[in-house]
């Protein structure tokens, strides 16, 4: 952290190199989910991150922002037992 408040801090990697993502983190699962030839639902992704259905969601949508399409295959609505 720097300690001028007016002057920018150097991030820690050289300019123009892509950063690599952290190892072992709930995104690099969720991805590793996704890129699976069957793909995956929104309550296996619930089940690998302990998120709830909307974060699952919102973490779609995210990706779409940062450029990663997401291609939803089938939608299928789940009505409880009974």
């Amino acid at each position: 952290m720097c300690r001028e408040r007016w002057r920018p801090c150097a991030p820690p990697w050289p300019a123009g190199t892509p950063r690599r993502p952290r190892e072992g983190t709930k995104q690099q699962a969720v991805l590793a989910l996704l890129r699976r030839p069957e793909g995956a639902t929104i309550a296996q992704v619930q089940d690998a991150t302990g998120w709830a259905q909307h974060t699952c969601h919102s973490f779609l949508t995210g990706l779409t922002k940062k450029g990663i399409s997401v291609t939803v295959l089938e939608r299928v609505r789940q009505v409880g037992p009974g």
